[in-house]
């Protein structure tokens, strides 16, 4: 399947589509294509996906936080820093429960008014009950990654 089809895919309705795909092809989906979209020049297409709640969430499931922080490693906006550095910072909280990805993002970014963040925002809700919390309650994240200090 060429990647643009499969772009297309996993921008619409994300985890119905990974749910459909064998083991095999789900993992390799999650592991391998921000890396695809960014040696393509696809930014637009990698930027959508790393705002992804679901493509988030399944990636911080199967692999765990690392990976996910290495995938905006390509995208030198503002905004996508701010989400690397959050994950970074949960990433302690992640590897041992990824269910908390939407408290850690909501409690570190809330106070960010960038339309890529509040988008991110906007989908980061659990299929559980989970308390969501109101205002920014975590360390927040700096546009200066804390790993070059």
């Amino acid at each position: 399947m060429p990647i643009h089809f499969g772009m297309t895919c996993l921008m619409n309705n994300f985890t119905e589509r990974l749910q459909r795909m064998d083991e095999e092809r789900r993992l390799y989906t999650l592991q391998c294509l921000p890396s695809h979209l960014a040696k393509m020049g696809l930014q637009e297409k990698l930027q959508k996906l790393l705002i992804t709640f679901e493509f988030l969430q399944a990636k911080v499931e199967e692999f765990g936080p690392q990976p996910l922080i290495e995938d905006y490693e390509p995208v030198d906006e503002e905004s996508f820093r701010l989400i690397q550095e959050t994950l970074r910072l949960s990433e302690h909280v992640l590897a041992d429960n990824s269910m908390q990805l939407a408290g850690q993002l909501h409690g570190r970014l809330l106070s960010h008014q960038s339309p890529v963040i509040q988008r991110l925002l906007e989908q980061a809700v659990p299929s559980f009950p989970w308390l969501r919390p109101l205002k920014e309650s975590l360390i927040p994240p700096t546009s200066t990654p804390s790993h070059l200090y």
